[in-house]
C-alpha cells in the first residue's frame, strides 16, 4: 500500500517529493529506504521510459536506478522539454499547434539535444566525444548543429526565460561570458 502511495506522489509532483516523504517520519523513511529502488524502478518505467537509452552515460549501476538518478532525468526531460518549447517559439514564428507546423521539426530539436547530452556525458572519457561523433550518422549530427545553431540565436530569449544558458549548451557553445 505504501509502495502505491510513494509512487503515486512520484506521479503526481515528480521524484522530489520522495525526499518530502522521507523526512515525514522514521517509519515511512525505513519503508521507502526498503523499497527504493523498486519504487525507483516503476516510476522510471512508467514516466521516462526511454531514460537509459536517452542518457546511456549517466545509467544505473549494478545495483539499480537511485532517487539521485531519477531526479537527474527528471530535471533533463524537462529542461529539454522547455529548451524545445523556447527554440520552436523563436525560430518557426508558426504555432506549433497549427496545421501549417512541421510535425517532425519537434522531434528533430529533441533528438539534437538529446544526442548533446551524449556527448556531454563523455566528457570525462578520452577520445569517447571524438569516437561518438565519428559513428554518428549525418541526420544525427545534422540535428545537433541545428540545435546548437539556433540556441546561440534565440540564446538571449533563452537566458531571459531560464535564467542562463543551460549547460549541455554552454559547454559546446562556449558562451561563458552570457551567464552574467
Amino acid at each position: 500500500m505504501e509502495q502505491t502511495i510513494v509512487e503515486a506522489s512520484i506521479d503526481s509532483t515528480g521524484p522530489k517529493s520522495i525526499t518530502s516523504l522521507l523526512t515525514a517520519d522514521k517509519h515511512t523513511y525505513s519503508t521507502i529506504k526498503n523499497y527504493e529502488r523498486s519504487i525507483i524502478r516503476t516510476a522510471a518505467a512508467r514516466n521516462q521510459p526511454k531514460a537509459i537509452a536517452d542518457f546511456p552515460g549517466i545509467a544505473p549501476d549494478a545495483s539499480g536506478p537511485s532517487l539521485k538518478w531519477l531526479n537527474t532525468i527528471t530535471a533533463r526531460y524537462q529542461l529539454v522539454e522547455r529548451l524545445i518549447q523556447e527554440l520552436l517559439a523563436v525560430s518557426s514564428g508558426v504555432d506549433p499547434a497549427s496545421p501549417a507546423f512541421p510535425a517532425n521539426t519537434r522531434k528533430f530539436k529533441e533528438c539534437g539535444l538529446l544526442l548533446l547530452y551524449r556527448l556531454r556525458d563523455l566528457e570525462k572519457s578520452r577520445g569517447g566525444k571524438s569516437a561518438f561523433i565519428d559513428q554518428l550518422p549525418s541526420s544525427s549530427l545534422a540535428a545537433m548543429i541545428h540545435v546548437l545553431f539556433e540556441a546561440r540565436g534565440a540564446r538571449s530569449v533563452i537566458i531571459y526565460q531560464l535564467g542562463k544558458m543551460p549547460e549541455v549548451l554552454v559547454d559546446i557553445i562556449d558562451d561563458r561570458a552570457t551567464q552574467r
